[in-house]
Order: structure tokens, then C-alpha cells, then sequence
């Protein structure tokens, strides 16, 4: 029998599917909780960069949340030991991990996620040097015609790093 590639599973109230290793992820219903807090924010504060930012919050977050999760699983596996699902809820994540034999393994199944983040970060913060800087933008009022906004990508960027 053919496993669904996307599923709902109503007793847990949250929607899932299995990584290329079958190791199944579950995204909570309680999820879109903080996205849409951050989305209002962004949409009622943020100008024309802040409707783009609302519509990123949530694959941002969700895919910032998995990358964590799965350097936990990653490091765990080299260490051989089995991860039986990874969850994703408003509170953050979590991979139920097999117990390790010594807390040295713990220790480096611990720190996986949070160096996997702050590679997340560096990546990011290279992207944003390496956009061109965008020109000071005059105003409006006083400019015939109004000047090009700068690019989506670089603001996000600017933004986020």
C-alpha cells in the first residue's frame, strides 16, 4: 500500500508528512497562532515591505523551525539513533529522539539545532552583503516622477539580517 505523501490526522489536530529518511513531520493546527500574530503586525506596521513580509511569515518560520529539527535528527542518526517523528506547533518544534547512551552524544545532538540556525543566519547576512545596496529614497512629495521603491528581496533581507 502507498503512503500518502500529505495527510490530515484529525487526533492530533495537525497536518503531516514524511521526510526522504520516513521519518514523519507534524505541523500543529497551534501554529498559525504566532504566524498570524506576525502577520497582522507586519500587515498593519509595515508599508508595502511589511504585506510581503506577512506573506513570508509563515514558510519562513515553518522552514526555519524544520531545519532545526532536522539537524537534531541528523546528528542523532550519525550517532545511530532513531528519530520516531519531528513536531512543529506554536511553540516551537520538537524531534523525539531515541535517548542517547552518554550525555557527550546529548550534548552534540543538543547543539545541532541552534548551529544549524546560526548557519541559517550567516548565509542570510552573506545574501544581504552581497545585494547592492539600494539608493536613498527622496520623498515622494517633492520628486517628478516618485521614486522606484527598493527591490522586495534586498528590503526582506535588510530586514531579516
Amino acid at each position: 500500500m502507498r503512503k500518502r505523501a500529505i495527510w490530515f490526522d484529525g487526533d492530533r489536530g495537525a497536518i503531516g508528512f514524511r521526510l526522504p529518511n520516513d521519518v514523519p513531520v507534524y505541523l500543529y493546527a497551534t501554529f498559525a497562532l504566532p504566524v498570524v500574530i506576525m502577520g497582522i503586525a507586519f500587515l498593519l506596521h509595515g508599508g508595502s515591505v511589511g504585506r510581503m513580509l506577512a506573506l513570508l511569515v509563515a514558510p519562513v518560520l515553518f522552514l526555519s523551525m524544520l531545519v532545526h529539527e532536522t539537524a537534531h535528527m541528523a546528528v542523532a542518526h550519525r550517532q545511530g539513533l532513531a528519530t520516531s517523528e519531528i513536531l512543529i506547533f506554536d511553540a516551537g518544534g520538537l524531534a523525539l529522539i531515541e535517548l542517547p547512551g552518554n550525555s557527550a552524544v546529548g550534548w552534540r545532538i543538543a547543539l545541532a539545532g541552534p548551529l544549524a540556525n546560526l548557519a541559517v543566519g550567516a548565509a542570510l547576512l552573506l545574501l544581504h552583503a552581497a545585494l547592492p545596496e539600494p539608493l536613498p529614497q527622496p520623498d515622494p512629495r517633492f520628486t517628478i516622477p516618485p521614486p522606484v521603491p527598493p527591490s522586495l528581496l534586498s528590503e526582506a533581507c535588510r530586514y531579516v539580517g
